[in-house]
């Protein structure tokens, strides 16, 4: 998912947020005339709802005691709980793939075919929404280990210590192309996991390091 298509997704929900708070407040009021024994058509008047949808909700309040839609009903999931279950671990397994990735892979195994944006909402709601992944050198266990030590050796140093010490970088410079956005899979609080990690090698074909 893309920065533009998380703004205008982000924008939806709040746009329905808004929606579903104006619709409550309506229901209330609603409920209030109901409770005044007024007409249905004086509620519709008041309201500016058709007469149909305020007796189905006054049928509904009467028989149910509330206005919420009854469970159960409204559109149908095109997507069954192994399904969810599927793509959640297809997603997990690898976290750089796409949503059109993980559709084929729904359409091969469970033969469901449905659009990348459902896979998406299936993500999200299993918190695996898409974002940048952190960019750091590539690893290795001892490299990790080393690292470590090194950190702890000197985790006592004070500003004395650190005047000795001479600080460099390098950076890349891509000739040919540049490395290209990727997005990862991650929850909440996984944006240092391995999983999630993009590595990089500080060398390769076609481009310049300059040190300093």
């Amino acid at each position: 998912m893309t920065h533009r298509d998380r703004e205008e997704y982000n924008t939806k929900r709040r746009e329905i947020k808004q929606a579903v708070k104006k619709a409550k407040r309506e229901l209330d009021l609603k409920k209030n005339q109901m409770k005044d024994e007024r007409s249905i058509r004086y509620v519709s008047n008041a309201l500016g709802f058709s007469r149909s949808s305020v007796h189905r909700a006054y049928n509904r309040y009467r028989e149910t005691n509330s206005f919420n839609r009854r469970s159960g009903s409204g559109r149908k999931r095109s997507t069954t709980v192994r399904d969810d279950r599927l793509v959640q671990m297809s997603a997990l397994r690898n976290r750089h793939l796409t949503a059109v990735s993980y559709r084929n892979e729904l359409r091969r195994v469970r033969q469901v075919n449905v659009s990348p944006s459902t896979i998406r909402r299936r993500l999200y709601e299993a918190n695996l929404s898409a974002k940048r992944p952190l960019k750091g050198p590539k690893l290795l266990p001892h490299h990790r280990r080393a690292r470590l030590e090194f950190a702890r050796n000197r985790i006592d140093w004070t500003e004395e210590d650190v005047v000795h010490v001479w600080f460099t970088d390098e950076s890349k410079f891509n000739l040919r192309f540049s490395d290209g956005r990727l997005c990862v899979r991650r929850r909440k609080n996984e944006r240092y996991a391995a999983c999630t990690f993009s590595p990089r090698v500080p060398f390769g074909d076609k481009e310049i390091l300059v040190w300093g």
